[in-house]
C-alpha cells in the first residue's frame, strides 16, 4: 500500500488573542500543497502569530517562513518525523527558544493510505498507527508538558478529517485512525482542562493538496474510472 503523506504546525503565541501569538505547527507544508498545504501556517502569521513551520519534508518550508515573515512575524523551520518521540520533544524545544514561547500546538501529521480492507497488510496497519495515532499522541505530551514548564495556559488543535465521522470505502484504516484522534482528543481535553489546555479537534473534507492528488490516482486505479473522469464528478 502506498502512504500519501501529510505534515504538521507548531504555533507559539503569548497573548490570550491571535495578535503577536506563538504558534508551533507540525505536518506545516504537505498534509493540507506548497502554499494550499501551508495555508494554516499563512494564517496564523497574517493573525499575528510568530510561527514554527514542521515538517518531515523541507522542500518548500523556508519559502512558508519567508512569506510569514514578509509583515514582520517571526518564523522558523525544523524537520521533524512524529514517528520518532525525541524529534517531537526537540521540536516543540526548538520553537519554544527560536519564536519567544509557544501557546498553540496545531497537530496536522499524517498519512492516508488507499486500499481495500481485504488487502490490508500489518505492516499498513503498524506504519499510520505510528504516525496518524503515535504521532498525535506524542505532540499533545510534548505540548502540555511545554505549556505547564511555561507555566500558562495553551491551546492543542489536532487534526482528524470527516473520514473522522463517516468510514468511507478504501481508507477503512485511514478512517479509524482519524476517529482515534477524535477520540484521543476528546479526553485529552477532559484531563487537561483544570490545568486550563484546552484541546479540540478539526475535520476538514477534501483540500486541494499533494496527498488528495495521490488518493484520487489511488482510488482511480481502484475503481477504474479516469483521474479526470472523477476530477468531472
Amino acid at each position: 500500500m502506498e502512504a500519501c503523506h501529510q505534515s504538521d504546525v507548531f504555533v507559539s503565541l503569548k497573548q490570550k488573542e491571535l495578535k503577536n501569538e506563538n504558534q508551533w505547527k507540525s505536518g506545516a507544508c504537505d498534509r493540507c500543497g506548497a502554499r494550499e498545504r501551508a495555508w494554516h501556517c499563512l494564517a496564523y502569521g497574517k493573525g499575528g502569530g510568530d510561527i514554527a513551520v514542521v515538517d518531515i519534508n523541507t522542500d518548500t518550508t523556508g519559502d512558508v517562513a519567508a512569506e510569514i515573515e514578509e509583515p514582520g512575524r517571526k518564523a522558523t523551520t525544523f524537520r521533524t518525523d512524529v514517528s520518532d518521540r525525541a524529534e517531537v520533544y526537540a521540536a516543540v524545544e526548538h520553537a519554544e527558544k527560536t519564536v519567544g514561547g509557544l501557546d498553540i500546538m496545531v497537530n496536522n501529521a499524517g498519512i492516508a493510505q488507499v486500499d481495500p480492507i481485504a488487502d490490508v497488510t500489518p505492516e499498513d496497519v503498524k506504519l499510520i498507527l505510528k504516525i496518524n495515532i503515535q504521532g498525535g499522541l506524542r505532540g499533545i505530551q510534548a505540548a502540555a508538558a511545554k505549556f505547564k514548564s511555561l507555566g500558562h495556559k495553551g491551546k492543542i488543535i489536532n487534526v482528524s478529517s470527516i473520514a473522522g465521522h463517516d468510514g468511507y470505502e478504501t481508507q477503512g484504516v485511514c478512517s479509524a485512525t482519524t476517529f482515534a484522534v477524535r477520540a484521543l482528543t476528546q479526553a485529552a481535553a477532559r484531563e487537561y482542562a483544570s490545568d486550563g489546555v484546552s484541546v479540540n479537534a478539526d475535520c476538514p473534507g477534501i483540500v486541494g493538496t499533494d496527498m488528495w492528488v495521490g488518493i484520487d490516482r489511488q482510488f482511480s486505479e481502484l475503481t477504474g474510472p479516469h483521474i479526470d473522469e472523477i476530477y468531472g464528478k
